[in-house]
């Protein structure tokens, strides 16, 4: 054996989405410590990273919920913590625009990380970045369904520059009606005054109020992908293939089966699209998937013997810590031009008795290790982690490893998300969490 890589087996440790405002070195629970071993003694250490690092001096982009920004100084954090690879497409990725995403991009550069999806074109943002480690070289490609149409990265042509911006894989609604609902809409278009728009559409469709209507027996809605945005992604999977050993693809997906981004256990649930098109990439190269977005956990399957976690929840969540928001983020709650972040973070979650602070789930999960071969799978380990659920804000949002009294009970909330996939998965006496292979 004249290489290491030679021995085809590999650890690569996947976590969720990354929200991180605070130093992480300066902390020393023994929980706490030995979950960023688990991180630092694997080949691949993964997390999203949906914040824009960068030092505020740049104007905001679309106004949202939070501007997700954070000082660029917790990049190495990461790196201390043990991350060495990092997906960056999300819906965060556009929150200061253009000179956002360079800015983030720059800061980037400065660190070991490894990063993909966003660039400044197309063809870089949905390009793999790769690391090499001993036990092999590893991709990375990172994508969102979940966006702001002005984020789409545009390519380059020979007599125009692109535009910097995310990974997209797009999608339509169609809102599926019985003939009878679909002839009322018409009538209303018409009494209305709308003229119908029929470029794009089937006989059977109508377009309202920029809705696509199609008839249907029932009600329901379907999510179809653009099939565009999934030429392109599979593409530069194969090239990612053609170039590593094994192939890690990051789907950021806040989308509901519905479409939506509800507020209840919605979340929890995994979209059909999401799930054929995770099969549709681990058919044409890519080796793991790992989801995020709805920063719940939702189930995971093993598919060709290939794992696909369809959302990893969170993994560091200090979304209510970031230090400045642009005036918008304060006028959607009535707060005029003097009030502070802790006055936004209040209002919104009205002295945390509503939203995120007061839902235990999202600050529950799992970190997810993997070993892998050639050949697929060879063993998966759970760890339960919490991240301080009811704590004071200036505590809350770092990741450990669960307490004794909550570990089985987040393993086996796993264990059920999973099992419509078919999945068994088992609480060991490890403390952790064992997929039946």
């Amino acid at each position: 054996m004249l290489y290491s890589s030679e021995k085809n087996e590999i650890t690569m440790v996947l976590s969720g989405d990354a929200m991180i405002t605070r130093p992480l070195s300066v902390f020393d629970e023994p929980q706490f410590l030995a979950l960023s071993y688990v991180f630092k003694k694997a080949d691949v250490a993964f997390t999203n990273l949906e914040m824009l690092m960068h030092d505020y001096g740049i104007s905001p982009g679309i106004p949202g919920g939070v501007f997700a920004a954070s000082d660029p100084k917790n990049l190495n954090e990461l790196e201390w913590f043990g991350v060495n690879m990092v997906a960056l497409a999300n819906n965060h990725s556009w929150d200061y625009s253009e000179g956002g995403i360079l800015n983030h991009l720059a800061n980037l550069k400065k660190t070991n990380l490894i990063y993909s999806g966003i660039g400044k074109n197309l063809s870089e943002a949905r390009a793999p970045g790769y690391l090499d480690t001993k036990a092999g070289r590893v991709a990375l490609i990172s994508l969102t369904t979940t966006f702001p149409e002005a984020g789409r990265a545009v390519h380059q042509r020979p007599d125009a520059i692109g535009r910097p911006g995310v990974n997209p894989l797009g999608y339509e609604q169609i809102h599926k009606l019985p003939l009878s609902k679909i002839k009322e809409l018409k009538n209303i278009s018409e009494k209305m005054g709308y003229e119908e728009n029929k470029k794009g559409l089937k006989k059977n469709q109508i377009d309202f109020l920029t809705k696509t209507f199609e008839t249907s027996k029932d009600y329901g809605i379907d999510i179809r992908t653009n099939k565009s945005d999934e030429a392109e992604i599979i593409t530069w999977i194969k090239e990612a293939k053609a170039m590593s050993d094994y192939v890690l693809v990051s789907i950021h997906c806040h989308e509901d089966p519905s479409g939506g981004y509800s507020s209840n256990g919605m979340r929890e649930q995994t979209p059909e699209f999401l799930r054929e098109f995770s099969k549709k990439i681990l058919d044409n190269g890519a080796d793991v998937v790992a989801g995020h977005g709805p920063h719940v956990l939702r189930g995971m399957e093993i598919y060709e013997n290939k794992p696909i976690f369809y959302s990893l929840g969170n993994f560091i969540f200090q979304n209510d810590t970031i230090k400045w928001h642009p005036h918008p983020t304060y006028e959607n709650f009535g707060l005029d031009h003097y009030a502070t972040p802790s006055d936004f973070y209040n209002a919104r979650y009205d002295g945390d008795t509503k939203g995120f602070p007061a839902m235990k789930y999202y600050w529950e999960s799992v970190v997810a290790e993997c070993v892998l071969s050639p050949g697929g799978v060879k063993k998966i380990n759970l760890f339960p982690i919490e991240l301080g659920y009811k704590l004071p804000r200036p505590q809350r949002g770092r990741p450990v490893i669960a307490r004794e009294g909550n570990k089985q009970r987040i393993i086996n909330k796993l264990a059920e998300l999973s099992s419509e996939f078919g999945t068994e998965i088992q609480y060991s006496e490890r403390g952790v969490g064992e997929v039946i292979l």
